[in-house]
């Protein structure tokens, strides 16, 4: 199973943070309305007798008063019991844009944050193509951050591998043309004693004839 990318795990961490914090927030939000409307609404019903703001007569018999704040009373549990609903409902739709918003924002944030490290990925790319790609450096620019050090670390150990094959190179090169003329030298040695040889070889197949 392929592995999720560092952008992806931190675009899902925090919308993972987004959530837990909306969701409680929603609740606490709930349960404050929750503990609120009874007591205000309950409140204004029945001191107040009905909807339009009569009060209930106090003149009627006590049965009728019983009725009518039962009436009353079903009105309040029917507006909590909406209000709540409608608290519920809209908060929940709201919290699942805020969400996908917020899951956007992350992946823009997360990208943005991990481009120093792509940086350092697409260069340390190259030095591996090119044989001779150790000069290159990612000279990254910004604050003195965990990736700044990280960048700069980078580019001195490659200019300390670029020092020592520049190093290597000389050396080779100096050993080479060093032995280049102990080389020759031998080789025209080797000739000359050779020439000799052949000279008296013929030297004396003349003299014999």
């Amino acid at each position: 199973m392929k592995k999720l990318t560092i952008r992806a795990r931190l675009t899902l961490l925090y919308t993972a943070l987004f959530t837990s914090a909306g969701a409680v927030l929603l609740s606490v939000t709930y349960v404050l309305v929750e503990r609120q409307l009874p007591k205000a609404a309950g409140a204004g019903f029945i001191v107040k007798g009905s909807v339009a703001g009569d009060a209930i007569p106090t003149d009627l018999p006590v049965e009728k008063q019983e009725a009518i704040s039962a009436i009353l009373s079903q009105q309040v549990d029917e507006v909590r019991q909406a209000t709540l609903t409608t608290l519920f409902t809209q908060g929940g739709v709201a919290l699942v844009l805020i969400l996908a918003a917020a899951a956007a924002i992350s992946w823009l944030i997360a990208g943005r944050a991990l481009q120093p490290l792509q940086q350092i990925t697409d260069t340390a790319a190259r030095i591996a193509h090119d044989g001779r790609g150790l000069h290159q450096r990612i000279g990254l620019d910004g604050p003195q951050d965990e990736v700044k050090r990280l960048a700069d670390t980078f580019d001195q150990m490659l200019a300390r591998l670029d020092s020592s094959f520049d190093g290597q190179r000389r050396f080779v090169a100096n050993a080479s043309h060093e032995l280049r003329t102990p080389l020759a030298l031998n080789r025209a040695l080797i000739e000359l004693a050779i020439t000799r040889t052949q000279a008296r070889s013929h030297a004396r197949s003349e003299d014999h004839t």
